[in-house]
């Protein structure tokens, strides 16, 4: 069997039930194609999607089971004004909440690590606020 028909399996294995059909659907309709380059491509890209959906899946699965060893959660709790405005300016800079509240965390603390680094080869030490 060769790695295409193996990612295709494992793909068939997770789709919902709408999925499949719609997967078989789209095999049944290529089946239909009168070219043979024609049918080969439709069954390729079906064989493509369904497998890139079981990597998917065990992209996430293996996400869960890590997680925990990779990140750790610094979320906050907001004002409804200031989650509404994060979103607004997330939209606004094409980003998804997630990666603009990250981009924004480096930002802050690259500031504050050159602002502490300067600090202290001028001989300064100590908290600067907050």
């Amino acid at each position: 069997m060769d790695r295409r028909m193996k990612r295709y399996l494992i793909g068939v294995g997770v789709l919902c039930v709408d999925e499949r059909k719609a997967a078989i659907a789209a095999l049944r309709a290529a089946r239909g194609l009168r070219l043979a380059r024609d049918r080969e491509r439709m069954e390729n890209a079906v064989a493509d999607i369904v497998g890139a959906i079981g990597r998917t899946d065990r992209r996430r699965k293996s996400d869960r089971r890590m997680d925990g060893k990779r990140r750790k959660l610094i979320g906050a709790r907001v004002k409804h004004e200031l989650a509404e405005r994060v979103e607004r300016c997330a939209a606004m800079a094409g980003m998804s909440k997630y990666r603009f509240a990250v981009t924004a965390f480096e930002r802050l603390c690259y500031s504050i690590e050159r602002e502490h680094r300067t600090l202290a080869v001028q001989g300064i030490a100590g908290n600067t606020g907050a």
